[in-house]
Formats: structure tokens, C-alpha cells, sequence
């Protein structure tokens, strides 16, 4: 089993060289025990917060989103005219679907809050529901402490991936 923070460094180091992941680098971080790899999104999340662009909000998000092809991090980025804005775990999902990942796993937000209670928002939980009907979410508390939510139980049913395009979703739930 791989340290956890020796496990954040490798995929951070890799992330920062748009590495294309080996399989076997994604096959010991899903190996790893479930706080091992919370864990370790947790410290991509913030990195990632880290470079959002919020000169408007002045409240940057990171995301960090585990699929079976990778992680994808994803930071807010505003504009004026705020409907062309992305949201962080939008960007991280965009990345993800862009690069034909499908099993989208597990995915950690970081925001400047100090609470482990904030869930991504509607539109972020609608855009997430397109590629899944179900994803394990970490918040970070800041302090140690992590929320843990799913995607299921923050949108309930509704307009999702099995309903607008079952052939597509490969979900195991």
C-alpha cells in the first residue's frame, strides 16, 4: 500500500507534466484504501483551487474527479457575463469526457469555506448526472474533517445519464 502522501505527490507530479497516467500508477491509487484516496484528491482539489481564476466571486474552487482513465482537476474560472463561467467540477468532468474517460469514481472539492457541508451546487450536480447516475463527492473541510456525499442523494431522480443516454452510462451501482 502506497503513503498517502507519497500517493499525493506522484499524481501531483504527474498532473503538473500532463503525464498521460499509466494504467498501473491508477490501478494502486484505486487500490488504496477508501481514506488513502480521499486523501489524496483532497490535496489535488486544493492545488487546483489553487489556480481557479475568481476575480469576480473572489471565491475559488478546486476539483479533483477519479476515473478509471485518470484524475482531472478542474479550478473555477469567471468571466464578466457570469453564464460563460465554469465551475470547477464542471471543468474537471468536461476534461474527463473530453478524454473518453466513462467510470467517473470519485471526485473532491475544495472551497475557501471551513466546512465539510458544501455540495456542489444545481447546475454542477445536473452537469454530473449527464456522465453518471452515481458519484461518491468529498468536501473539504479544511481542518482534517471531509463531507462525504453522493451524487444520488444531493439531486435525487431526475434527468441523469441512464435516462437521457443509457448506452452510454457504465456505471456498476
Amino acid at each position: 500500500m502506497i503513503n498517502g502522501d507519497v500517493l499525493s505527490d506522484i499524481v501531483i507530479e504527474l498532473s503538473e507534466n500532463g503525464h498521460d497516467f499509466e494504467q498501473n500508477e491508477f490501478e494502486k491509487l484505486a487500490s488504496g484504501d477508501e481514506k488513502t484516496v480521499d486523501d489524496a484528491l483532497v490535496r489535488l482539489a486544493r492545488k487546483a483551487r489553487r489556480k481557479a481564476f475568481a476575480p469576480h466571486s473572489n471565491f475559488p474552487v478546486g476539483a479533483a474527479l477519479l476515473t478509471e482513465k485518470g484524475v482531472y482537476l478542474g479550478g473555477n474560472v469567471e468571466v464578466s457575463g457570469r453564464s460563460t463561467s465554469v465551475h470547477a467540477e464542471m471543468l474537471a468532468a468536461y476534461k474527463a469526457a473530453f478524454e473518453g474517460a466513462e467510470e467517473f469514481k470519485v471526485m473532491s472539492v475544495s472551497t475557501p469555506r471551513q466546512s465539510n457541508d458544501t455540495g456542489p451546487c444545481g447546475l454542477c450536480q445536473h452537469t454530473l448526472s449527464q456522465f453518471t447516475d452515481e458519484l461518491r463527492i468529498i468536501e473539504d473541510g479544511g481542518d482534517g474533517e471531509h463531507g462525504i456525499f453522493y451524487l444520488s442523494e444531493l439531486i435525487g431522480d431526475g434527468y441523469s445519464a441512464s435516462t437521457r443516454h443509457p448506452e452510454y452510462v457504465n456505471d456498476k451501482s
